[in-house]
């Protein structure tokens, strides 16, 4: 699980594991990046301390590992809790996003541990979601609400969601104009790329190497342009 902090120019990158995945993730993730090397490292972040956009370079990241995938769940529902509240507190709104998979399993705790976030000062956007109905039950909305989302929008949260059309493009640009069309008191945005500025992201990575819709070996982590 890998939660940023200020996304797009993130201020801090952490990765957290369960002890029993943590030599299965480092020797996937290892071999992938000797065998690609020179595709990981295109000319626009070749700069070690900066990468393009203003992003600290991921030598700023921090590694946690807990004993085992509860204990991973506990901590990261500790990390969304005190960015919600130290995100309310200095600016009155916290706006983070979420991906699918196992990390929705983790974010029911919430419920249980973290009663009293209030949601009503919360934007949620996701990172990455299939382009289908959102009543379908391949769909991340659809298993997120639930699991936890429906209480957390009964207790105010907003949710940024896709028209829920099979339409890859006009989903993406649907997305795109309902974050930009949100005031900036509520999604603050990078001053030189635009791009809008989450307080907290999770991003769940698979034992493959995967991030979000973005595989290993495929083209589209090759991309430099929009």
């Amino acid at each position: 699980v890998g939660t940023m902090k200020n996304w797009t120019s993130f201020a801090s990158l952490t990765l957290l594991l369960a002890a029993s995945s943590v030599s299965g993730f480092l020797s996937g993730s290892a071999a992938f990046a000797r065998s690609h090397a020179a595709d990981l490292r295109p000319a626009s972040i070749r700069t070690p301390a900066r990468l393009r956009g203003g992003a600290v370079s991921m030598s700023s990241a921090k590694t946690i590992v807990e004993k085992d995938v509860d204990a991973v769940g506990d901590k990261l529902c500790d990390m969304v809790a005190a960015a919600a509240t130290t995100a309310i507190s200095e600016k009155g709104h916290f706006a983070f996003a979420i991906p699918g998979g196992s990390i929705l399993n983790m974010l029911m705790g919430m419920n249980t541990k973290y009663a009293d976030v209030d949601w009503s000062k919360a934007t949620m956007a996701y990172v990455n979601h299939r382009c289908v109905p959102l009543d379908d039950e391949t769909s991340t909305h659809h298993k997120a609400r639930n699991k936890f989302l429906s209480q957390w929008q009964d207790k105010g949260l907003d949710v940024i969601l896709l028209t829920g059309s099979t339409d890859a493009d006009a989903e993406a640009a649907a997305y795109t104009k309902a974050m930009k069309d949100l005031p900036e008191s509520i999604l603050p945005r990078d001053a030189a790329s635009g791009m809008p500025v989450f307080d907290m992201m999770l991003i769940g990575v698979g034992l493959d190497g995967h991030i979000g819709s973005l595989y290993p070996e495929s083209s589209q982590v090759l991309e430099e342009k929009e």
